[in-house]
């Protein structure tokens, strides 16, 4: 006769050993290891990181692109993971890049897909239809990186080409049209106009910068804040690429929303465009519309802008954050803005810094991935609902 209190029973221990297992990293022998990650992006609203076998996962509002979890509550767009989910079919992929709500990786031949809510053509699949798998990019080209905006994309072909798609507004696209109304949405890459050959690309919210193979930066699309780094500020839309003033040679470049920042070959920094909360860390909030020296005597491994701060890694090693800290972007351990680079709370040691939206992630060289800041949709990946000013670690991921 089945003993059924003990079959239930039975159940239930499996229920919690896999509920366990799976969302809190542990198994019937103790502690499971932390996930190792090789790389992180940082959006709007989610966050997204490929693991050593090159597979994405997402948390944070995501939960809706992706095809294992429908909306809850259906009326949600964008509904909540507080840890990582294994996005399907979701690689391998060498990079990854996140736009507002939606995702591009780049597979190991070149080829990308990508995957989201699409409503201005960011896929680059020749639709506005959403995708919540991976869906190749349109044209077949082999693509170095891939840069996500605002609401659109920009890559850098393995020809050393720039191609833009997704919404043209303010001309951000460099395709020489654009910025009128209606919103003109580019469904599929079309060649950025000038002929430059360019190493690197970074989409801003309305706006564009790259740099050439030889280290010249331009900009294109909306000037209002002195984003594009020609010395001046416009309104009106600059649908073609704009040398960026000064003179100086850069070997890498960073764009998120109305603020851009760059290492020069001396690796010191600068930045220009909004310096709101003083996100260009010039000390003040004084906008600036050309490269202006960050302060201090630091010079700098990598750089990456938020909404309206800024996080890099120090040749020396530590990594440090300025600019707004509302939410605890600035990982020190206070809510208290920044004007200057203030090291990012001790004992962690990173390789690779990701700022957006208002917080910021990053891996350190055994490969844990932490992050820290905004978390009202678990955009942190620590399980948690709770803004964090000091680094935490991201769970291990929901298969």
């Amino acid at each position: 006769m089945t003993n059924r209190g003990a079959t239930s029973s039975a159940y239930r221990r499996l229920a919690v050993v896999a509920a366990c297992f799976l969302a809190l990293g542990c198994d019937l022998f103790g502690p499971r290891e932390p996930q190792r990650w090789i790389a992180v992006d940082v959006g709007a609203a989610f966050t997204c990181a490929l693991t050593p076998s090159g597979h994405a996962a997402c948390w944070g509002a995501a939960a809706d692109i992706l095809e294992c979890c429908p909306p809850s509550p259906p009326d949600e767009v964008m509904p909540n993971s507080a840890v990582p989910l294994l996005v399907p079919k979701g690689g391998p992929f060498i990079s990854l890049t996140l736009e507002n709500d939606n995702v591009c990786g780049i597979e190991p031949s070149g080829l990308a897909r990508c995957w989201g809510a699409n409503t201005t053509g960011s896929l680059g699949n020749g639709t506005v239809t959403a995708k919540r798998i991976p869906d190749s990019i349109v044209g077949g080209h082999r693509w170095r990186s891939v840069s996500g905006g605002g609401t659109h994309m920009c890559g850098i072909t393995h020809s050393d080409d720039a191609y833009c798609w997704g919404n043209a507004w303010y001309g951000a696209l460099g395709t020489g049209g654009g910025g009128g109304v209606p919103l003109v949405f580019v469904t599929a890459p079309t060649p950025v106009v000038g002929g430059h050959k360019f190493k690197q690309v970074v989409a801003g919210l309305a706006s564009t910068c790259a740099i050439t193979l030889s280290g010249q930066g331009y900009c294109w699309g909306a000037g209002n804040a002195g984003q594009l780094g020609t010395g001046t500020v416009t309104d009106a839309p600059v649908p073609t690429p704009s040398a960026v003033t000064g003179g100086l040679t850069f070997t890498s470049i960073a764009s998120n929303t109305h603020h851009v920042c760059a290492v020069a070959l001396d690796a010191k920094a600068y930045c220009w465009g909004s310096n709101w909360h003083g996100s260009l860390g010039t000390g003040d909030e004084v906008n600036r519309p050309a490269p202006t020296a960050v302060a201090g005597d630091l010079t700098w491994s990598q750089i990456s802008t938020g909404a309206a701060h800024t996080c890099g890694i120090a040749t020396a090693g530590a990594t440090y954050c300025w600019g707004r800290n509302n939410r605890g972007q600035l990982g020190n351990g206070t809510f208290d803005s920044a004007f200057v680079p203030t090291p990012v709370a001790a004992p962690h040691t990173f390789i690779h810094v990701a700022a957006g939206g208002s917080r910021t992630c990053a891996i350190d060289a055994s490969g844990l991935l932490y992050c820290w800041g905004f978390n009202e949709r678990g955009q942190l990946g620590n399980g948690g609902t709770e803004h964090s000013a000091v680094p935490v670690l991201v769970s291990r991921p929901v298969f």
